[in-house]
């Protein structure tokens, strides 16, 4: 014979499925709404924290942001004072972000005259040294960096 119990927020009859006796012996509602729907009228328990109080901790927290400041203004730990400059050694990823960081852009291509924005125009090396030398990157639209890149012989597109 099935077991059933009435829900106490509904009303309806609900009946044992697959639960073991423990969680029958429990189980007051007919479904996780009806739950739900039930415990939006008790109060918060006990150990909530209640409006009002201070944390343990307030007016104790450094912000991430302050450490790296302060650390920065204490060792000048920007550019080539930082631990982890490599200069030269760089990869072709950190070089460029080195160059976006220190060279103004203008949008414009410098062998056609195209305008657009960083997707449309890239920063195109010279020589292919891939050195932090500023005045060896130019601002080349797509279709003449890859020009570039093939009557020099730089690379295969």
């Amino acid at each position: 014979m099935k077991q059933s119990k009435q829900c106490k927020q509904c009303g309806k009859l609900f009946f044992k499925k697959y639960e073991s006796n423990e969680y029958w012996a429990k189980r007051k509602y007919c479904s996780t709404r009806c739950s739900g729907i039930a415990w939006r009228e008790h109060p918060a328990p006990k150990s909530a924290f209640r409006k009002g109080h201070k944390s343990w901790n307030e007016g104790l927290h450094i912000s991430l942001n302050n450490c790296l400041k302060k650390w920065r203004e204490e060792t000048g730990g920007e550019g080539k004072n930082h631990p982890n400059w490599k200069g030269n050694k760089a990869k072709y990823s950190a070089i460029h972000m080195w160059i976006k960081l220190h060279k103004t852009r203008t949008g414009k291509c410098a062998n056609c005259g195209k305008t657009g924005n960083n997707k449309q125009i890239h920063w195109s090396n010279i020589d292919h040294k891939y050195r932090r030398n500023l005045d060896d990157y130019v601002e080349r639209c797509v279709p003449c960096h890859k020009k570039y890149d093939l009557e020099n012989g730089l690379c295969q597109h």
